[in-house]
C-alpha cells in the first residue's frame, strides 16, 4: 500500500538559460546518466522543447509589458515554471497507453487548477495552456522504470465574461486572460498527486493504495524518537565498551609497573656488582619512550627484551661466579682479573660446576 506515487518537485534556476539547459538535458538521448542508466526516451511532438521555450517566452514579456504599462515597479519576471517528475516502480511499455496518461493528467490537473483559482476556461485557454508545458517520459530497467518528466508553467491561461458593445445590442463575449500562480506552493503540489492517484486507477488500471511495492523497506524514514533512542543505545554501548578498556589498560599497566619494579632492581644489583650491560640500557631507554609515547606494542616488546636479557646477563654471571670459585680453590688467587688470565682456565677440561 502506497499512500500517494512518488512526485519531487523541483524550482529551475538560472532563468532562461537553466530553462533551455534543462530541456536540453531532459531529451538528450546521449546524455552519460541516461547512457548508464539506459533510459529510453518518448518525446512528444505537441510538447517540443523549442515550441514550449517561445510560448513561455510570450507569456513572460507579454507580463512584462503589462506591468510596465501599469505603472508597476519591481523586477520582471524570469521564472518560466517548476519541475515536476512522476516516477513509478513499474515499466509501462505501451507508447499510446502513456500520451492517453499524460493527456487526462495534464487536462484534469487544468480543470482543478482553475477551480482552484476561482477562474472559468474553455478549449482555447486549455490549449494555450497546454502549449506552456513539456512533457516527456523516460523508461528505463531499474529503480524507478517510468519517469514522467513535467515542466508545468508560473501563468495560467483562463475565460473572463464581458460585455463587447455594439449598436443596438452588448454582446457577452469571453475574453482571455493570464493568472500568475506560484507553483511551489504546497497545495499545487498536493493537488498535482491527488490528480495523478486518480489517473494512474482510471488509465494504468494500477491503484496506488491496492499496489504491494517489492522492497517494503527501502527509502523508509523512520521516525525521530526512533532514531533518538537508536542513537542512545549506541552511545551506552559505547560508554561500556569503553570503560571495560580503561580497565583493561588499569590492569596492564599495574603489570608493566611490577616488571619495571623488577627489572631496575636488577638493574641496580649489576650496578653493585659492576656489570656494565650496554644491550639492557638500550632496551630501556626505548621501553621508556614507548611509555611516554603510549605506544603499548613497543612498550612490551622492549619490556620482553630487557627480561631476556637480564636473565642472560644473571646465568651467566652465576656461571662466572661458580668457575670463579672453583678455581680459586684451586690456585689460591683471588682477584679476577688473574683469574680469567690463568693458564688453568684454558687448558682444564674437568667440569668447574662439579664437586671438587
Amino acid at each position: 500500500m502506497l499512500k500517494n506515487w512518488t512526485i519531487t518537485f523541483k524550482g529551475i534556476k538560472k532563468s532562461k538559460g537553466g530553462f533551455s539547459a534543462y530541456l536540453k538535458y531532459l531529451g538528450n538521448n546521449n546524455h552519460k546518466n541516461h547512457i548508464k542508466e539506459n533510459h529510453k526516451i518518448i518525446n512528444f511532438k505537441e510538447h517540443e522543447a523549442n515550441k514550449v521555450m517561445v510560448e513561455n517566452q510570450r507569456i513572460l514579456d507579454q507580463m512584462n509589458y503589462k506591468k510596465i504599462l501599469n505603472g508597476k515597479g519591481g523586477r520582471p519576471s524570469t521564472s518560466y515554471g517548476i519541475s515536476a517528475v512522476i516516477s513509478f516502480p513499474f515499466k509501462v511499455s505501451s507508447e499510446e497507453k502513456l500520451k492517453k496518461f499524460k493527456d487526462e493528467l495534464i487536462k484534469e490537473y487544468y480543470k482543478d487548477l482553475c477551480r482552484m483559482n476561482k477562474v472559468s476556461a474553455n478549449m482555447e485557454s486549455f490549449k494555450r495552456y497546454k502549449k506552456l508545458i513539456f512533457c516527456n517520459i523516460h523508461i528505463k530497467d531499474k529503480g524507478s522504470q517510468t519517469q514522467i518528466n513535467l515542466i508545468l508553467p508560473h501563468y495560467l491561461p483562463h475565460t473572463k465574461k464581458e460585455l463587447e458593445k455594439h449598436l443596438w445590442k452588448d454582446k457577452e463575449i469571453h475574453k482571455q486572460h493570464i493568472l500568475k500562480i506560484d507553483m511551489s506552493q504546497k497545495k499545487y503540489s498536493f493537488l498535482l498527486k491527488t490528480v495523478n492517484n486518480q489517473v494512474t486507477k482510471s488509465i494504468l488500471g494500477i491503484d496506488n493504495l491496492e499496489y504491494i511495492p517489492i522492497e517494503t523497506k527501502k527509502g523508509k524514514r523512520k521516525k525521530l524518537n526512533e532514531i533518538y533512542k537508536q542513537q542512545n543505545e549506541d552511545l551506552k554501548a559505547q560508554n561500556e565498551q569503553l570503560e571495560e578498556n580503561i580497565k583493561i589498560m588499569k590492569e596492564q599497566i599495574q603489570q608493566f609497573d611490577k616488571r619495571v619494579n623488577h627489572i631496575n632492581r636488577q638493574i641496580q644489583i649489576f650496578e653493585q656488582a659492576k656489570i656494565d650491560d650496554k644491550t639492557i640500557k638500550k632496551y630501556r631507554n626505548r621501553f621508556e619512550n614507548a611509555l611516554r609515547n603510549g605506544d603499548l606494542d613497543k612498550t612490551k616488546e622492549n619490556l620482553e627484551r630487557m627480561e631476556n636479557r637480564s636473565k642472560k646477563v644473571i646465568n651467566y654471571n652465576s656461571k662466572k661466579l661458580a668457575i670463579a670459585d672453583y678455581f680459586i680453590r684451586l690456585t689460591g688467587k683471588k682477584t679476577y682479573h688473574s683469574l680469567t688470565k690463568s693458564p688453568i682456565l684454558q687448558t682444564t677440561s674437568s667440569n668447574p660446576f662439579t664437586s671438587a
